[in-house]
């Protein structure tokens, strides 16, 4: 068991919103951690429980040191070993326990209660719906939609880091309850689920800036059922080792890797027409020969901009607010997901509803 090779980078991030931060108290405190990721066949057999133990998986590797791997039932085990081999990819030196015993902290997926003792939250999803229980399991739904599944596991391990934490947290109280709905941006209610079985035509589309908010992008999309339309990917930079502390996709085999030609890897399963572009913006718009682009944008939630020129590089988003939080690959992951939903549901000029 050992931290990953990009733990001072985390810990800088961590130092920023801890009370009275010292590196080696941080690491002491994560040491101490076995973080659960229990679930049943309920959530490993459909797309939206997997798509939530993917995520969760993908987000909580980056920081602890030490996971439990823990299929519910018989019908779940064979979900166990891809799930083991993901924490691997990112941090090699991850310790992966098969026994809850030791937990610390856990998260469970599915209907089923484990037997933890230990502080747990419960999270699954409905389609647009994101859901989480302090109490009670709250399952998965049966649409192959990502955004409720991966809003929940965001919400999870930001739950894992307050309650960890919370005596160097202000104002970080853990969530209860969250039945949260990425179609209306409201608490969920009858008649607002939203649809969950749609065409989504990006057209001619240019993504631009391949970063944290990028990959919070590739992740839905590469989820998002339907899809068609040619997707140009525009960023000059490669993945650097600090760079997998934040980027969802990213694993140490990616280090050195164009971000251009990874989003490619990553829509592959797509029916996308998928371009990479290795350039600078401005290199490949003198390249391309033609200043013009047909684009568009709406504003509901705020912050949130919907375009043609998709400008993903969390540092240029007109309206964000800076952030280095511990907590940016999974609060901030919450609206990354919404930024994507905001461009595929249903509404929009290229979306249809089958």
């Amino acid at each position: 068991m050992a931290f990953a090779n990009f733990i001072d980078r985390a810990a800088t991030a961590a130092s920023q919103v801890l009370a009275d931060f010292h590196l080696e108290d941080f690491k002491a405190a994560l040491e101490k951690q076995v973080v659960a990721i229990a679930f049943d066949n309920q959530a490993a057999s459909c797309a939206e429980g997997q798509a939530t133990l993917d995520l969760a998986v993908r987000l909580l590797a980056r920081l602890y040191p030490v996971l439990a791997i823990l299929p519910l039932d018989s019908a779940a085990s064979s979900q166990a070993q891809a799930l083991e081999r993901l924490p691997k990819s990112i941090n090699p030196r991850i310790g992966i326990r098969r026994s809850g015993k030791f937990a610390t902290v856990g998260i469970v997926a599915g209907a089923t209660r484990p037997l933890l003792r230990c502080p747990t939250v419960f999270i699954g999803s409905d389609g647009w719906a994101a859901k989480l229980s302090h109490t009670d399991p709250v399952g998965s739904g049966s649409s192959l939609l990502p955004y409720g599944a991966g809003a929940a596991s965001c919400f999870a391990a930001a739950n894992v880091f307050r309650t960890i934490f919370a005596a160097q947290l202000t104002g970080a109280e853990l969530d209860e309850n969250i039945d949260l709905s990425l179609y209306s941006y409201n608490k969920t209610k009858a008649g607002d689920a939203g649809p969950t079985e749609f065409s989504v035509d990006l057209g001619e589309m240019h993504f631009v800036g391949l970063g944290a908010i990028g990959h919070g992008t590739l992740w839905t999309l590469a989820k998002q059922p339907g899809l068609s339309g040619r997707l140009h990917v525009v960023d000059h930079e490669t993945i650097e080792l600090s760079n997998l502390q934040r980027y969802v996709l990213a694993g140490q085999a990616e280090v050195g890797v164009s971000k251009a030609v990874l989003a490619t890897t990553a829509l592959r399963s797509t029916a996308l027409e998928v371009e990479a572009h290795p350039l600078k913006w401005a290199e490949y718009v003198a390249r391309r020969g033609d200043w013009v682009f047909d684009r568009w944008r709406l504003t509901p939630p705020p912050t949130v901009w919907r375009s043609k020129v998709l400008c993903l590089d969390g540092s240029r988003m007109p309206g964000r607010r800076s952030t280095t939080s511990a907590s940016r690959g999974t609060v901030s992951m919450t609206a990354k997901l919404a930024f994507v939903a905001c461009t595929c549901r249903p509404g929009n000029p290229r979306t249809s509803t089958s």
